[in-house]
């Protein structure tokens, strides 16, 4: 689904009885226990995700890029390219400088003007550097954008 604010994609989640992942656990689930630069490993291949280099030029569906290898260690598919995929954490460009080691979950106070949510991911639009598995990506979290999208999670 694109073209959908943080709300509104926190509310799907929750009526799917899911929930949005945090920034963490989205990032570990695409690097991996071993810190790959994507998820299928540290060489950049234009043909494994939907991004500039592919020349798609918009999204696509989601599983698109799997069979070419755009899965992460723990199977999870498409993780970089195709669309910015909203976090459930506020964005704190030095937020793991002082989180907790185990299971961070930026909730800072709001002030108007650093409201932001967390995107990961990057998107068709993005070069391969924005679409590595370490990119993050703010915005207000009412933005309506055909590359911004969102993925569900689950405990347990």
């Amino acid at each position: 689904m694109i073209g959908i604010t943080h709300w509104d994609a926190e509310a799907y989640a929750a009526w799917a009885g899911l929930r949005l992942p945090s920034e963490a656990e989205w990032e570990k689930a695409a690097r991996g226990a071993d810190g790959r630069h994507w998820p299928w490993g540290n060489d950049w291949d234009p043909a494994r995700a939907n991004t500039r280099e592919s020349g798609v030029g918009h999204p696509t569906p989601v599983d698109q890029f799997t069979a070419a290898g755009n899965v992460s260690p723990y199977g999870v598919c498409d993780m970089v390219g195709n669309v910015w995929e909203w976090c459930l954490d506020r964005y704190d460009a030095d937020y793991y400088v002082h989180s907790p080691r185990a299971n961070p979950v930026c909730n800072k106070p709001v002030i108007h003007y650093d409201a932001h949510r967390v995107l990961r991911g990057g998107s068709w639009y993005n070069a391969a550097d924005r679409a590595r598995c370490t990119a993050r990506y703010d915005r207000f979290p009412q933005m309506r954008r055909r590359h911004i999208g969102f993925r569900c999670a689950r405990d347990g």
